[in-house]
């Protein structure tokens, strides 16, 4: 990954959490595999550690879809979804909506479906119903987790068009060529 030296400017606002001016700006550009050029950038508050960190990519792609199976072979592999992008479980009719034209989201298709478990914990049921579907939600992502069993998908939705799959077993080679320099 190519990057540049990162520049650091101190901004002439108030921190939005502790009201001090004390706010420091930092950007960097840099060609980011698989996405393209970026500029990333930083907000730090000096005073209390409030951050802020925004990425925009130099190019926008077309709108892409992509669909993956989940099998035991795959559930290492890395998923890069951009802002906007829309992530479902057909199957079980999950989704989760990422709302922000700047961020990147990079994790694992295990980390994706640990995300949807997460959420389910996170939300508070009105009915006994609604707590027993949840329940069940939550034991069939954990049962794929444990053993995949080829029957269900992680469907994505990218407006931006730079989300991505990236096999382990590519990322891994990466890695290592990046230890052997």
């Amino acid at each position: 990954m190519e990057r540049k030296k990162p520049i650091e400017v101190s901004l002439n606002m108030k921190c939005p959490v502790c009201y001090k001016s004390s706010l420091k700006l930092r950007y960097t550009e840099t060609d980011i595999p698989y996405l393209g050029k970026a500029l990333i950038m930083s907000i730090k508050c000096e005073n209390c550690g409030f951050k802020t960190t925004d990425t925009i990519f130099e190019e926008q792609g077309e709108k892409k879809e992509l669909e993956i199976i989940i099998t035991s072979e795959n559930l290492g592999d890395i998923l890069v979804t951009t802002g906007y992008s829309l992530i479902k479980i057909p199957e079980l009719g999950l989704e989760l909506e990422f709302k922000s034209e700047n961020i990147v989201q990079i994790t694992t298709l295990e980390g994706i479906l640990t995300m949807f478990i997460d959420s389910l914990k996170s939300y508070n049921p009105d009915t006994e119903e609604e707590k027993k579907r949840i329940e069940q939600l939550t034991r069939e992502i954990e049962r794929e987790l444990e053993n995949p069993s080829g029957n269900l998908k992680i469907a994505v939705k990218d407006v931006i068009g730079k989300s991505v799959v990236i096999p382990k077993t590519e990322w891994i080679k990466n890695v290592e060529k990046d230890r052997n320099i």
